[in-house]
Order: C-alpha cells, then sequence, then structure tokens
C-alpha cells in the first residue's frame, strides 16, 4: 500500500475483488449516461413502503423487499418519489452513496451493484423502446401511410442496439398505450398530445422557468395556488387525469380540493358538452349570486354562455350548479372579486364581471379568454401526502402566484370557485379524487 494516496487506498478497500471493481465501472458509465438525460430512467418503478386505501381511509404498510438499500437508491434517482420516478440527474451521486453505505454494512456489493444496474436499464431500455416506436409512428402518419412492419423493425433495432451487462431478456416488454408517456414527461409542463391547445389558454402562468418543484416529503407543504402535475404513468387508465395539471384550490385539516385547468372538452353523445348541458344536468333553477347585482336563477345568469364549451375538472361531483362549476378567465383587470392565480390569470370572482369582460371582447369580435371548468377531485390530507410521496403528483410551485392566491383566497369568498360548502362535506359523503378515487 505504500506510495498509495488516501484517495486509491479507500477504493481498493470499497473493492476488493476484480469482480466488484468490473460491476461497479459497468454501473457508473450507466449512471453517467443516465445523468446526461434522465427521461431515459422516466419510467423507473419503485417499491412504495407505503400506500392509501381511501376505502379503509387508512395508510397501508408495506414490508421491505430483498434489496431495501437498492430501493432507497432508486428513490434518489427517481428525485425523492417512492414508486413513479421524476430523475434529477442525481443518479451517479445516489449510486456512489449506495457504493459505500453498502460496503460499510457489509452488504454483498456485487449482488447490489448487479441488481441495481439491472433495473436501470431495464427502465432506460423500455423508454428507448418507447421513444423508437412512438417516434416511428410519428414518421408515419407524416407521411401518411401506415407500416406496422416498420414499427416493429425499428422496435427491434432498439432492444438489439442497447446491450449492457445488466440486460434482461425481458426488459423491452411494454404496452403499447404507454408509447407517448417516456418521451412526453419533461414536456408535460408545456402540454403535449390532446392537451397541447388547452395549454396556451395558460401558456404564460405554466412556463417550466417559472415553477418550482416541490421534493416528496412525508409532510408536504401544500398551498393554495399550487399545481399537482400528473405523472404520464399514473393517469395512463384515468382519461381526465392523464397528461393533466391539476390547481389547488383548498387546503385544510381534512380535505383538499384541486381542479384539472388544461382539461379536454367534456363530451356527451359524441359531442362536445356546454353550459346549457351542465343547467339542463343539475337544474337551472339554482341561485347563483351575482355579486353586487344580487342574485339570479342559473338559467338567467348564465344566458350569455350557455353555448360555451365545458371543460372536465376532475371525477368529484356534488350534483349543485354552484359548487360544481368554476370559472378560470383572463379578466383580472375587470374582475376585480376573482382569485388571482397571476398578474392575468383569474379564478371565480362576480359573474356579473365576467359576463361584462366577455360581452366586451364579443364586441370587438375576439372570442372570450375564458374556460368554465366542471367537476373537482377531492383528497384527505394524507391520501393526497402518500400520493406526492409515490409520485403519482408532481408538486410545482409559482411563488409569486402561490402567494397571490392565497391572499385572495384568504379576503374573498367569492362565488364557486371557493364554495360556502367546503370539500370537507364530499368528504363525509364518501366522495374522492385523485389516483384511487
Amino acid at each position: 500500500m505504500a506510495g498509495k494516496t488516501p484517495l486509491q487506498r479507500i477504493r481498493r478497500w470499497i473493492m476488493q475483488s476484480g469482480s466488484e471493481r468490473s460491476a461497479c465501472r459497468a454501473l457508473l458509465r450507466l449512471t453517467r449516461e443516465i445523468d446526461a438525460d434522465p427521461d431515459r430512467v422516466s419510467l423507473l418503478l419503485g417499491r412504495p413502503p407505503r400506500l392509501f386505501n381511501p376505502d379503509a381511509n387508512n395508510v397501508l404498510h408495506k414490508p421491505p423487499g430483498q434489496f431495501p438499500f437498492v430501493d432507497d437508491t432508486l428513490c434518489a434517482i427517481a428525485g425523492g418519489s417512492t414508486e413513479y420516478a421524476a430523475p434529477q440527474s442525481e443518479c451517479t451521486r445516489a449510486v456512489r452513496s449506495h457504493i459505500t453505505r453498502a460496503k460499510t454494512l457489509g452488504l454483498p456489493l456485487e449482488v447490489e451493484l448487479k441488481e441495481l444496474g439491472r433495473r436501470l436499464e431495464a427502465a432506460r431500455a423500455v423508454a428507448m423502446h418507447l421513444e423508437v416506436v412512438a417516434g416511428t409512428h410519428q414518421e408515419i402518419e407524416s407521411r401518411g401511410r401506415a407500416s406496422s412492419g416498420r414499427v416493429q423493425d425499428a422496435a427491434t433495432t432498439s432492444s438489439s442496439a442497447s446491450t449492457s451487462p445488466f440486460s434482461s431478456s425481458t426488459s423491452s416488454s411494454s404496452s403499447s398505450s404507454s408509447s407517448s408517456s417516456s418521451s412526453s414527461f419533461c414536456s408535460s409542463l408545456r402540454g403535449g398530445g390532446e392537451r397541447a391547445d388547452e395549454h396556451a389558454f395558460f401558456e404564460a402562468w405554466l412556463q417550466p422557468g417559472s415553477l418550482k418543484r416541490i421534493p416528496p416529503q412525508r409532510k408536504n407543504d401544500l398551498k393554495v395556488g399550487d399545481l399537482l402535475i400528473t405523472h404520464p404513468l399514473s393517469g395512463l387508465f384515468q382519461p381526465v387525469f392523464d397528461n393533466a395539471v391539476l390547481l389547488v384550490t383548498h387546503v385544510s385539516t381534512t380535505a383538499v380540493r384541486a381542479i384539472v385547468v388544461n382539461g379536454l372538452e367534456s363530451s356527451k353523445k359524441d359531442r362536445s358538452t356546454k353550459v346549457a348541458d351542465v343547467l339542463a344536468t343539475v337544474g337551472s333553477d339554482e341561485w347563483i349570486d351575482m355579486g353586487p347585482d344580487g342574485k339570479l336563477f342559473a338559467s338567467d345568469a348564465f344566458t350569455v354562455f350557455l353555448a360555451d364549451p365545458v371543460y372536465e375538472g376532475g371525477p368529484v361531483l356534488d350534483g349543485s350548479l354552484v359548487r360544481d362549476l368554476s370559472w378560470v378567465h383572463k379578466h383580472t383587470t375587470f374582475v376585480e372579486s376573482s382569485n388571482r392565480l397571476s398578474k392575468n390569470l383569474g379564478l371565480g370572482g362576480s359573474l356579473t364581471e365576467v359576463t361584462r369582460a366577455a360581452a366586451a371582447q364579443r364586441a370587438e369580435g375576439k372570442e372570450p379568454d375564458l374556460k368554465f371548468i366542471y367537476g373537482c377531485a377531492t383528497w384527505t390530507p394524507t391520501q393526497l401526502e402518500i400520493e406526492i410521496e409515490r409520485g403519482v403528483w408532481i408538486h410545482a410551485r409559482s411563488p409569486g402566484a402561490t402567494e397571490q392566491a392565497q391572499t385572495t383566497a384568504r379576503t374573498k369568498s367569492s362565488s364557486s370557485c371557493y364554495p360556502s360548502s367546503s370539500p370537507e362535506e364530499a368528504e363525509e359523503r364518501g366522495e374522492g379524487g385523485g389516483e384511487g378515487g
């Protein structure tokens, strides 16, 4: 050991056998490639230690797996999420920490490294496979021809081109319904697929550079005005949440409420749902607070908006127009009673003021900067905390917008967007939203 530097002595102590050094080098090569393009492991799935049972309203604790320290390292690589990954270019650092810890605790280092590498390589192989399939489909559609053979050839080429000491013969199998998930992960803030046009309404507010990601933690500091962005995998089987961005509109010790702000147009019998359809469903004889102008029946209050489309805001409906219908607009200058999300984006407010602002735009031959949102999502705080911990939702915040929304939420009690009937009542009736709702 004479002449060895301290760093060289540590390296030799950590990896005493040639096979351990070989496994370590292979794994670190893989992690450097992943750090250069974190999206390649966005399909990495972990083993969550906690789940929430909405039926029993309790927390389920899962026993640790065969490789608990590997699970901890994958959680660090996944951006702190225990199940769905939101990688943050921390792969190499997390693996180096795992190597030191495994050796210190006397764990079988080579076995640990191979298991860690196998799971990372499997996630990367599936992501690469789906990117090729998605890219090939786009190429076929742009040229106006369908050739399933070319898709299969491209996928086969992708699978055979990716070789690694950690590769598994089953690592490339996946569902074609996920083909857009890996490639659209980092673009979820900007919007993609069918929701791209809906993101345009919120473009200035949802700029990725203006948002701060709040890492998952046991006690999430959730605030009114925060955003919950659906992980591409967690919303695959719930269309209302697939590729969705939710705005938190209510936070209390017993319930959390949010609405999908980039929702698709609701549809009924192959046609778009209009405000008139909502009135026909829940009844048009409900009183609507018009602000200084007093109250009107819903049929009179929404007269000028009957033909406007309605967008999906979530799966929870209370059966009341006042509590189920929200509106988001860009008329904050004219609708002073609205809850401001940003300088030019408001939620709710006096329907009289909204009607006047929309009429002024229509008089100029423009479509009103207004969206009606029907429905919402609700959780108990513990349920949402665990879903964020698992990575079902990516918790994001626009600092200025959140502060503004909180201030207006405390000082205003305007119409349906912050209803007097709070989400706690919905929880008592057994309603709920979110992944399990």
